[in-house]
């Protein structure tokens, strides 16, 4: 079955270098307004690639649904075959016997209702079997709060139609990666920034007594062998 997955983890660390490469440049950070006018300036070759993209994760949709149809199949005529076989071996042999009692038997314990199918449980061994990583964005705090109100709103959608769950759910992972490679550059290059700024600026923390130092280790360096032997004198307290 091809699989419908989220973003890979070195389409991850693209999105992160690419926010950081812009930061560094001098860009400002992306809010979300700014974001919604940058898709729809998205140059052509970008909605090339987007419409691309699309038409793969259409295929692989197809490509699980035929699976799920064929294998559906197949374990239907598994267990028609389990069941006739158990049947075989359980069969008394006072039915062959009596001709017409195993009729009747079976007209008397006609259950008055059939069970339903649990498509709970169908929609969960479908999600697990195309979207592998769910498990594990659940364990974050925030993806798992918008996975749940998008739940909440979908599951009667997602019970009668699961490749529309692995649709939705698929869209809200990709979307939720690429934010956060997004986020993470943006909070790594303000830290930096930060960093470089205490080092450099003068009084700043650290830096005084940084630059303090250095230039007296660079005055050392440079003594001639003269002052060197008095300041060493001066430093043991002998008369210079």
């Amino acid at each position: 079955m091809s699989e419908v997955t989220a973003m890979s983890q070195s389409e991850y660390d693209a999105e992160y270098a690419k926010e950081m490469e812009r930061l560094e440049a001098g860009g400002s950070p992306i809010t979300p307004e700014e974001e919604v006018v940058q898709e729809e300036q998205q140059e052509p070759d970008e909605l090339e690639a987007l419409r691309e993209q699309l038409a793969k994760n259409e295929k692989a949709l197809k490509d699980t649904q035929r699976w799920a149809h064929k294998n559906s199949t197949e374990l239907a005529a598994l267990k028609r075959e389990r069941e006739e076989e158990q049947r075989a071996q359980s069969r008394p042999a006072i039915l062959d016997d009596n001709p017409g009692l195993e009729e009747a038997i079976k007209h008397v314990a006609t259950p008055v209702y059939q069970q339903e199918p649990d498509k709970n449980a169908q929609l969960i061994g479908t999600l697990e079997k195309a979207l592998p990583e769910l498990d594990k964005l659940l364990d974050e705090e925030e993806f798992k709060t918008i996975f749940f109100e998008l739940r909440k709103d979908s599951i009667d959608a997602w019970l009668d139609d699961p490749l529309s769950a692995i649709r939705d759910i698929n869209t809200l992972q990709t979307k939720y990666q690429s934010d956060k490679a997004v986020s993470n550059a943006q909070k790594d290059f303000e830290a930096k920034k930060k960093k470089l700024g205490s080092m450099s600026v003068p009084g700043g923390s650290g830096g005084k007594g940084m630059s303090t130092e250095v230039d007296a280790a660079q005055a050392m360096r440079e003594m001639s062998d003269a002052d060197f032997a008095r300041l060493r004198n001066k430093t043991l307290g002998y008369a210079t």
